[in-house]
């Protein structure tokens, strides 16, 4: 026998991969990689860590951007849990899953798709009723807020020219690594410094 059972499953997930991608079309592509890559750009640009960028999909959405967990100060089981780097940190992690559905309506030019909104409207209405401790009409416009905030930020010409420029190579490319991206951003003109420096 060749290879172990493990080498024979990975080879056909690996081919309906394959077959996925051939089927997808190139606006279908560029849709996926404009929300990812706007998901990156603003986690880039709020200093939010990262792993990877992928327009790969799996069983559970088109593309992803990885981002790391909670922080320790985050963590109100934590004897490190800080109130005010926590909120913070949830306010990054709202614009950042804002972001793609921002993304993909100002490149398009209309409503995103549905289903590309389910999981990021989901963790931004978790993230917003826990910074206002369940109030449903403080977080609604709290929401709101974040997402004029960060469609702003989207709207700036070197903002959206990362977004972009990524976008692009992940069509080529189809998953990035943390370096990979952060030169692709860079090398568009984007510095976090000139935004918020």
């Amino acid at each position: 026998m060749t290879g172990s059972p493990w080498t024979v499953h990975k080879h056909e997930l690996s081919c309906q991969l394959m077959s996925i991608l051939k089927r997808m079309s190139r606006p279908r592509l560029r849709k996926t990689a404009i929300h990812e890559a706007g998901h990156a750009v603003i986690a880039f640009l709020l200093n939010v860590p990262f792993d990877s960028v992928s327009i790969l999909p799996d069983n559970h959405s088109l593309g992803r951007v990885v981002l790391s967990g909670h922080p320790d100060c985050a963590n109100p089981q934590n004897g490190s849990y800080d109130k005010r780097r926590a909120l913070k940190w949830l306010d990054k992690r709202t614009c950042i899953s804002l972001a793609g559905q921002i993304s993909e309506r100002l490149d398009q030019g209309g409503k995103p798709r549905a289903y590309s909104l389910a999981s990021d409207n989901g963790s931004v209405a978790d993230y917003a009723l826990e910074i206002h401790q369940g109030c449903e009409a403080t977080a609604s416009a709290w929401i709101n807020s974040r997402y004029v905030h960060t469609e702003t930020l989207l709207r700036r010409e070197a903002v959206w020219r990362a977004v972009s420029t990524l976008a692009e190579t992940l069509i080529s490319r189809r998953k990035l690594q943390r370096g990979d991206v952060i030169a692709v951003i860079q090398a568009s003109g984007l510095r976090r410094n000139a935004l918020f420096g």
